[in-house]
């Protein structure tokens, strides 16, 4: 959890805005699977030649998966 929080700390500082979305949401037997729209605009520079102020516009999918009342995978899907 702790790896996690520090991962999350450190993204943000790579966006000015950020937003998710929830496009839909299935639940399943021991999991739910989510569509989300993601839009994001850059506040630095990346190696790979995206560049401060540039948006960021994407689709994706979440996968959660639960054993008892407790996630114990989450898988993303760009």
């Amino acid at each position: 959890m702790k790896a996690f929080r520090q991962q999350a700390e450190l993204a943000k500082n790579y966006f000015t805005i950020r937003q998710q979305t929830i496009k839909s949401f299935n639940h399943f037997d021991n999991k739910t699977e989510i569509e989300v729209n993601y839009s994001a605009v850059l506040a630095m520079d990346f190696p790979n030649g995206l560049k401060s102020g540039q948006e960021l516009n994407l689709t994706g999918r979440s996968i959660f998966e639960f054993k008892g009342e407790k996630i114990i995978k989450l898988t993303d899907i760009n």
